[in-house]
């Protein structure tokens, strides 16, 4: 089924989104890949992400709506993430949950991929 259709299925009781079907937005030259799975729904107050970070790649956020929050999850590779200036580093198996309406930055200083879960909730 095309993606806009399992979206569209607000009633479906499953929907299965193939990675290969999703095209990722780019940042910093292609280094920084963001892979959108689920989109914001003014029901669930959620949206999730696959990010994979190549060698050398890093991203700057802009602060997200006030109370919003991220969750994420390092499936492999390690990278830092930096909130309000202040750097943490993750490795594959980490989890790190932060306020996103703050200044927060992702790098990947590796010599391999990083891929993660990204949950941004927006809690309005």
């Amino acid at each position: 089924a095309p993606f806009t259709a399992l979206l569209e299925g607000e009633g479906e009781a499953v929907s299965v989104l193939r990675g290969a079907d999703v095209q990722p937005l780019l940042e910093d030259g292609g280094r920084y890949r963001n892979y959108p799975v689920f989109a914001f729904d003014e029901k669930k107050l959620f949206e999730t992400y696959r990010i994979v970070i190549l060698p050398g790649g890093c991203l700057e956020a802009q602060p997200h709506l006030p109370g919003t929050e991220e969750y994420i999850t390092l499936f492999r590779g390690a990278v830092e993430i930096s909130v309000c200036g202040e750097w943490y580093a993750l490795r594959a198996g980490d989890s790190m949950r932060f306020r996103a309406d703050a200044p927060h930055a992702y790098r990947n200083l590796a010599e391999q991929e990083a891929e993660l879960s990204m949950l941004i909730y927006y809690n309005a």
